[in-house]
């Protein structure tokens, strides 16, 4: 399993406990601690814990960080130097 802690350990076994997981380690120390009512073998294939859907929208993220918005602009000189350094800037927002 890939924990989520500072170092991102990977750890052999965990035990889980109303639906948390409680402690990591070898299978050794997990079963020699914690008595289960149900175990599951994921024959060596990684286990991700706490993947949540954030459903975001990683495109439009990155492309809004090159829009320059000019709501607050209010003369057309400034609205052209704002523009000029790169193209790759969008413009939006020009009302004047």
């Amino acid at each position: 399993m890939y924990t989520v802690n500072v170092r991102f350990n990977i750890v052999q076994a965990f035990s889980v406990e109303d639906g948390k997981i409680v402690a990591v380690g070898t299978d050794s120390e997990i079963y020699k601690k914690y008595k289960a009512k149900e175990t599951v073998d994921a024959k060596g294939q990684a286990v991700y814990p706490g993947f949540i859907d954030a459903h975001a929208h990683f495109l439009g993220y990155v492309q809004s960080l090159f829009i320059l918005c000019f709501h607050q602009v209010r003369s057309h000189k400034r609205h052209d130097d704002m523009g000029s350094q790169s193209m790759l800037f969008r413009k939006r927002g020009w009302k004047y």
